[in-house]
């Protein structure tokens, strides 16, 4: 009776295996990215922004104002706005890139990574978005001394440029993860 057991787990060619679908894995994560996506644009972006927005924009504005001290430029800050003795500009909701980084962290967090570095890349990678936009308002501030004509051809390449190096800045991270061995 144990042998007749035993026999029916396998066949000729040997064990059985569980029937697994990896497109249906993959279309389930895919969906769920795309839930997170649209649940961070219009829900938790727009609630961020209605309760700190002024101090979000402000944030942003301050370094942005730092980082152009720190190359010799002579800039403030009041409220949202940058300023050089030049030019100024005024950080807005959607200057501020909140719901890229938002974007960066739930891909992060449902990333099915192979090691076990996941709260650095969550640390990591938005950092590195957020570096990059206050690089983008430091360049605009800058350019609009010499050319302001040019600012808002710039600002729009610039969110274009941005969806490249968001994009980017993910692929490289897919890539360094498929690279890395097991643990």
């Amino acid at each position: 009776m144990t042998d007749s057991v035993a026999g029916a787990a396998t066949d000729s060619i040997g064990p059985t295996q569980p029937t697994t679908h990896p497109g249906l894995r993959l279309s389930t994560l895919a969906f769920v990215w795309l839930a997170l996506l649209i649940l961070i644009k219009v829900v938790i972006v727009p609630m961020a922004f209605s309760n700190f927005g002024p101090w979000i924009t402000g944030v942003e504005a301050r370094h942005c104002a730092w980082l152009a001290n720190l190359v010799g430029a002579e800039a403030a800050v009041e409220g949202d706005v940058a300023a050089t003795p030049y030019f100024a500009i005024r950080v807005t909701q959607s200057c501020t890139g909140i719901d890229y980084l938002l974007y960066m962290i739930g891909l992060v967090a449902l990333f099915p990574m192979r090691n076990s570095r996941r709260p650095i890349w969550l640390v990591l990678l938005p950092a590195t978005l957020y570096f990059l936009l206050i690089c983008r308002l430091t360049f605009l501030l800058m350019i609009g001394r010499w050319w302001p004509t040019w600012v808002t051809f710039i600002h729009d390449s610039w969110n274009v440029g941005f969806i490249l190096l968001f994009v980017g800045v993910w692929v490289a991270f897919v890539h360094r993860q498929l690279k890395v061995p097991a643990v």
